[in-house]
């Protein structure tokens, strides 16, 4: 099966909530992950807005795990 990395590409990744980290003072770190290329970003997040964001990380990931998540 072939996946359709179009709109990954442009940067437009669905991106899934894998977890969380409650620091305290309505601060948390969130890591999300895209099922679909499979790549990561951890962000900072305030009151649910990202006031920092991170950088998508490119991560190998066996085909049977996308999707299941």
């Amino acid at each position: 099966m072939k996946l359709d990395l179009t709109e990954c590409k442009k940067g437009n990744h669905p991106l899934k909530i894998i977890t969380s980290f409650d620091h305290g003072w309505n601060e948390e770190e969130t890591i999300r992950w895209c099922p679909v290329c499979g790549c990561i970003v951890v962000d900072m997040d305030t009151d649910n807005k990202t006031i920092r964001s991170g950088y998508y990380m490119k991560m190998k990931a066996p085909e049977i795990s996308k999707g299941k998540v």
